[in-house]
């Protein structure tokens, strides 16, 4: 697939009599698929961030590798990932996390790091909030038993649970300083989760708060100071060059796949779909004939969307 992009010179669309440039944009997936398609170490490796070169820290008595909160951290620049992983694919060495080439280098056209694209569903939802519910269920008298499984609950559920249903139910059952620490990292996710609240102090807000919640996290929980919680102090940088937390997530992707791969879900506007599960309807809304057109003459492909898509998905 990476040669076929690298080769390829555009596309034609049917009845249309034009050429079309494919730019691709980023990467987006959960951390082991990041960690293939980066070609880095996993996880538990000792640098395994995409985005920074934090050390882990091995803890002998659960055999967990653990990444306790540091302030400030040495950020990845393009120069250095590019040199790195040349360096590592030339050693055959694990070289400050780097594995070799990443197959990406010569298909995306934003630059590596920054075409790496954390999908929060994974990071924050099915892994972090989802440990954080199992230790609080555990830690009450009598214990939870029906949330110590949670192979089955999906995404969408533990954003309901974590957005609008966990501090209400749990108020009688948590300290006051249980709660307020949590509410760190609700309202975080809230904030980033949908368009900007604040202006541009939206996502420095919501870096504070988590900030804080990962410096105080060892004085609530043992142990969980893993890789997809230090992720989230990159979530400022996620928001401000990709956007809201809701529109970049690999579960609308598959949810809105499956949607035109079954055909039964009964819906007659697929252009609607795509524009809600995408936050491009208000963009779409905005273009007029004026702007179907760029500098170069070619025509925008969401003006083709918005006319077209609905049309030719139901014949």
């Amino acid at each position: 697939m990476s040669s076929d992009l690298q080769h390829s010179e555009g596309f034609e669309v049917e009845r249309i009599q034009q050429s079309f440039n494919i730019k691709v944009y980023g990467c987006i997936g959960d951390s082991p698929a990041l960690k293939l398609m980066s070609n880095m170490i996993g996880h538990n490796g000792y640098y395994p961030c995409y985005y920074c070169d934090i050390k882990g820290v091995h803890i002998r008595k659960p055999r967990k590798r653990q990444y306790p909160y540091t302030p400030t951290n040495n950020c990845r620049t393009v120069n250095s990932f590019y040199v790195l992983s040349r360096e590592a694919q030339l050693k055959s060495q694990n070289i400050f996390g780097h594995l070799g080439i990443s197959i990406l280098e010569d298909v995306l056209d934003v630059p590596l790091p920054h075409g790496i694209i954390i999908d929060y569903a994974h990071v924050s939802l099915l892994r972090h909030f989802r440990d954080v519910i199992r230790v609080v269920a555990s830690s009450l008298a009598p214990a939870m038993r029906g949330v110590q499984d949670f192979s089955f609950i999906k995404a969408i559920e533990l954003k309901n649970l974590l957005l609008y249903g966990f501090i209400p139910h749990f108020m009688n059952y948590l300290t006051t300083d249980q709660l307020c620490f949590i509410s760190l990292f609700t309202i975080g996710i809230r904030l980033l989760h949908a368009d900007s609240v604040f202006n541009h102090t939206t996502s420095v807000t919501a870096n504070n708060l988590f900030r804080q919640y990962y410096a105080d996290h060892h004085k609530y929980f043992s142990h969980l100071a893993n890789f997809v919680l230090h992720l989230h102090q990159h979530f400022q940088v996620l928001y401000d060059c990709h956007g809201p937390l809701s529109s970049i997530n690999t579960f609308a992707q598959e949810d809105f796949i499956g949607y035109i791969s079954k055909n039964k879900n009964g819906a007659t506007s697929f252009d609607t779909i795509l524009a809600y599960y995408y936050n491009i309807d208000v963009l779409l809304k905005n273009l007029d004939d004026k702007t179907m057109h760029n500098d170069n003459g070619n025509i925008c492909f969401l003006i083709l969307l918005k006319n077209n898509l609905g049309k030719r998905l139901h014949r």
